[in-house]
């Protein structure tokens, strides 16, 4: 995981900014604050990165300071938590004779939502 960034900037882009660290350019996402706060092109810069790897692309995300990562981190954690909650149904609610580990694809009895994920009871 790369957690920081220094180097030389090369250009901006709409939400990111190219950083030359090395004669390696590295496309960072940012907010708009950090890109107004950064300096101009060909000067200098230090960015602490959070690395987002998925299965079809690795993004980094830049910020001025440990604390504004630290932020991005609770809220992405938090985010994913949420959705999990809202996909994988709860282990009693996929009690009731089914092996454990096995898809779920029927909907609930209650709320009729389709069950994704896998039966934890």
């Amino acid at each position: 995981m790369i957690g920081k960034l220094k180097g030389i900037i090369d250009s901006y882009g709409e939400d990111s900014v190219i950083l030359d660290v090395g004669g390696v350019g590295y496309l960072v996402h940012c907010s708009g604050r950090t890109l107004q706060e950064l300096p101009g092109t060909g000067q200098p810069a230090t960015l602490a990165i959070e690395t987002y790897v998925r299965e079809d692309q690795i993004k980094l995300f830049g910020f001025l300071t440990d604390v504004e990562r630290e932020w991005f981190r609770l809220q992405t954690v938090r985010l994913s938590h949420r959705c999990r909650a809202r996909v994988v149904p709860p282990a009693a609610d996929c009690a009731g004779g089914r092996r454990q580990g096995r898809p779920l694809g029927a909907r609930h009895a209650q709320t009729g939502r389709a069950r994704i994920g896998y039966c934890h009871a």
